[in-house]
């Protein structure tokens, strides 16, 4: 018998507004869910609700059939447990029924080569469950964050043999609480882990949340899904390289198109520049930029990079762990050195950052420079504090310039930094500064980094230029914003954050002068 059956478990919500019954657009968060199961070849799936939310699916569709919990206890294994599941199989599906995800997550359980076993991916989000692993085992699940180190997310994604089930149900019985994972650690049917990098999911908690799902998450992951041309990508690979592709996996990307390849040859990522970056970036200084990098072991050496059009294919980096704004922290030592590492090279990067030849670029490329109400007004502020910058006396270094946390890449014992588009011979405090804002820095966090870094106190003049780089980059990336949204990309509420942080951070400025 080799049957997988599928649960979705959608109990526990608040009475009356079950957030697995919550509209994403025009179809509910459950039958998101519903249709990437039935998409992988399950169907036979079962939505396990509360008893007194039962009413809100009363219009299910046929594909599945609806268990109503008894709402006597709020744990998993309750859940799971008490349902009545009649169906013969080998393994089940078990899918936290408030989580939206990447439905590429379904096809790495269903071959997994083993019996139990869960999602785990880096943290991402506050109030998570993580989990402490040995030979790809998890050994604990930690719900107080306090109380051990840990940087791996345990996600409400798992497959059970129905072994499993039967220990699980046997606990029940026995009168057992809690959540079912935790019988399994410890147990003679070990949780294993399928761990995948960069992960990209949402835990919808409560309907306060929605907002986040709707602007943030959902974009991304469309953008994911739109860039599925998996036969182009082949081709373009196997014709710059020669190399059989084996699978291509879209890994999405705000501004490029980025795609694993796994090849005869090894594992490797290719980008295709994305709409209008043509008008952004100059690929000659890229390259030079890159390749120079790559001989500090600072980024890999690319396979294959297109001074013209920016195609670029890169070895993928072994044990690769995106960094994002949470696990950053976690690293942080090792990113400030990789950064001062770059900084003290004898190697120059082509081209010199200077902020007004970079206003000016954008702004050329703008229809409307009031896209933003009362961005224009700001400009004379800014341009005065860009002479008091231009000023200063201090020496220009190679920076990468696009600090942010994805742009950082663990791999065992050591740091990668990656994509160096906007590279440039700059002011340090860029990098650090872009660290800090896009990172979310609190200023504690930002006070330890810049001990890391200089391991002394600043001067006067050291944090005025931070504060100014807080302020250009505010500035730049919100022109950045404008000139994407007018060649018809949407990245309007990335721009508007700017923007209000821009006019917070001057009025700052002006009280601190």
């Amino acid at each position: 018998m080799n049957k997988v059956i599928a649960l979705i478990l959608a109990a526990n919500q608040l009475k009356n507004t079950p957030v697995s019954n919550e509209l994403i657009y025009d179809k509910r968060l459950y039958e998101i869910i519903v249709e990437d199961l039935v998409q992988a070849g399950i169907d036979i799936i079962y939505l396990l609700v509360d008893d007194y939310n039962l009413d809100c699916y009363k219009f299910i569709s046929d594909k599945i059939s609806v268990i109503p919990i008894v709402s006597t206890y709020s744990h998993s294994l309750h859940t799971l447990c008490s349902a009545s599941i009649k169906d013969d199989f080998s393994d089940i599906l078990i899918i936290d029924g408030n989580i939206y995800f990447d439905r590429k997550a379904i096809n790495i359980l269903l071959s997994s080569k083993y019996e139990n076993v869960s999602i785990v991916s880096n943290q991402r989000y506050n109030n998570s469950i993580m989990a402490d692993l040995k030979d790809g085992i998890v050994t604990n699940i930690i719900n107080d964050l306090t109380e051990q180190y840990t940087n791996k997310e345990l996600l409400g994604l798992c497959k059970i043999s129905r072994y499993a089930y039967l220990y699980l149900l046997d606990k029940y019985k026995n009168g057992e609480k809690g959540a079912f994972e935790n019988f399994l650690v410890g147990s003679k049917t070990p949780l294993y882990a399928e761990y995948i990098d960069d992960f990209l999911w949402f835990e919808l908690q409560d309907n306060a949340c929605f907002d986040l799902l709707i602007n943030e998450v959902k974009p991304r992951l469309d953008r994911i899904y739109s860039n599925e041309d998996v036969k182009n990508i082949k081709d373009l690979f196997f014709s710059k390289t020669n190399i059989e592709v084996i699978d291509v996996e879209s890994l999405g990307g705000m501004t490029n198109k980025n795609y694993l390849i796994k090849s005869i040859e090894g594992d490797f990522v290719i980008r295709v520049s994305g709409t209008g970056t043509d008008k952004l970036i100059d690929r000659e200084i890229e390259y030079f930029n890159t390749y120079l990098s790559a001989s500090l072991d600072i980024d890999v050496e690319p396979k294959y990079f297109c001074k013209v059009t920016g195609l670029k294919i890169t070895p993928y980096i072994s044990n690769a762990e995106t960094l994002n704004e949470k696990t950053i922290r976690y690293y942080l030592d090792k990113c400030m050195g990789k950064l001062l590492l770059l900084h003290e090279s004898e190697c120059k990067f082509k081209s010199i950052f200077l902020i007004n030849n970079e206003i000016r670029k954008y702004s050329a490329k703008i229809d409307n420079l009031n896209f933003y109400q009362g961005l224009s007004a700001l400009k004379p502020a800014v341009d005065v504090l860009i002479d008091s910058y231009d000023n200063l006396k201090f020496e220009m270094v190679s920076c990468h310039n696009d600090t942010v946390a994805e742009n950082f890449i663990k791999s065992d014992n050591d740091i990668y930094i990656i994509d160096w588009e906007y590279s440039s011979l700059n002011d340090p405090m860029w990098d650090l500064a872009a660290l800090f804002l896009e990172n979310n820095f609190s200023k504690d966090e930002i006070a330890i980094s810049l001990g890391l870094y200089f391991k002394r106190e600043l001067t006067k003049i050291e944090l005025f230029r931070l504060h100014c780089c807080f302020i250009f980059q505010d500035y730049l990336w919100t022109l950045w914003t404008i000139v994407k949204c007018e060649s018809g990309i949407d990245y309007f509420d990335y721009g508007l954050i700017r923007f209000e942080r821009l006019k917070w951070n001057l009025e700052k400025l002006e009280l601190c002068i």
